[in-house]
């Protein structure tokens, strides 16, 4: 799985930190290991305790990513609710801590509001503790089996409070919009520009429907990806990583995940994979809406100058553009 930052460590982390996921699960951690993959730069680790439990943890501060501290937050109150049925890690706890930083070799400490350390320049953290899924990301061949499982998620009632992934997604929309306006096509790479350039007014218009092809009832995850999913040890498909989850259209995650499988497993066959029953509501012109959607808003994204510490988010976005670019281009052929 492709490393898209550089990731604290357990052992990276302030002591309060660590204290604090300990006396959430009861015991001591005894080893960690860190996980590869996303893009917060926060720590991401498999620990295992002292009386045998296993968790996932996962923690940033503040001043090292304030929009993934914001999004570990809105993790937490999606995991608080999620119901037990549908495909994810247990929840164990969440937390938010305000650390004096280390200083001159002394260790980090937790700020109790007292007058020493009124004037400190504090340290923000937040974290969520998950159970661990014994497992590994999927390839080509469990196309399937994700797909079935998500096939089984759109039929759990989704937690009172989600966000409608029509509102969440409409921006993403305008990105054709803005590339016209800008007179930045030339971030479409050169072997795909004579494609879109034929195709350009049938790529805005069709992007434009995206917000009312998505929309619908059900739990959806809203960042599927082969790096969000792990096949646990039973075979089963289980999903990580929730603070987009909204509520849509069924087939929404399902296409995301075909996308991504696009990009990243060559030899499948996405277009034969979208006869599957998951994607039984979504009409032709639903599915080109957000394929156009997507590959617009990622190539309007990856022009942009990469937030810090995110130096390789934006040629994910590049490479995620071409793969909807490409399936789109294989079903308008």
């Amino acid at each position: 799985m492709t490393t898209w930052t550089d990731r604290l460590t357990w052992h990276e982390l302030p002591l309060p930190v660590r204290q604090r996921v300990e006396a959430a699960v009861g015991s001591h951690v005894v080893d960690a290991v860190s996980q590869p993959g996303g893009f917060t730069g926060g720590t991401a680790d498999r620990v295992r305790f002292a009386d045998g439990a296993r968790a996932f943890v996962k923690a940033i501060p503040e001043h090292r990513n304030p929009g993934a501290h914001r999004m570990h937050r809105r993790e937490a109150a999606v995991m608080r609710t999620l119901p037990v049925a549908v495909p994810a890690a247990p929840f164990i706890a969440a937390f938010d801590l305000a650390v004096v930083p280390a200083d001159g070799g002394r260790p980090a400490a937790l700020y109790t509001g007292d007058a020493a350390t009124e004037d400190a320049v504090l340290e923000r953290w937040t974290g969520l503790i998950l159970g661990d899924i014994q497992g590994r990301h999927p390839v080509a061949l469990d196309a399937t089996r994700v797909l079935d499982a998500l096939a089984e998620m759109s039929a759990i009632t989704p937690p009172a409070g989600l966000p409608s992934a029509s509102d969440e997604l409409a921006p993403d929309s305008f990105g054709w919009e803005h590339l016209v306006r800008d007179r930045a096509l030339s971030t479409v790479p050169r072997e795909h520009a004579p494609w879109v350039g034929d195709n350009l007014e049938r790529l805005r218009a069709t992007s434009l429907r995206m917000p009312a092809a998505v929309a619908g009832t059900a739990l959806v995850h809203l960042d599927c990806r082969a790096d969000n999913i792990l096949i646990d040890t039973s075979g089963a498909a289980r999903l990580v990583d929730w603070p987009w989850a909204g509520v849509g259209a069924p087939w929404v995650d399902a296409l995301t995940y075909l996308v991504d499988l696009q990009r990243t497993e060559p030899s499948s066959d996405p277009l034969e994979l979208l006869r599957h029953p998951v994607f039984a509501a979504a009409s032709v012109d639903d599915v080109d809406a957000l394929l156009s959607a997507l590959g617009g808003m990622w190539f309007d994204r990856a022009r942009t100058p990469p937030p810090a510490g995110l130096t390789h988010l934006r040629e994910f976005q590049r490479v995620e553009a071409i793969a909807a670019l490409e399936l789109l281009r294989q079903r308008w052929a």
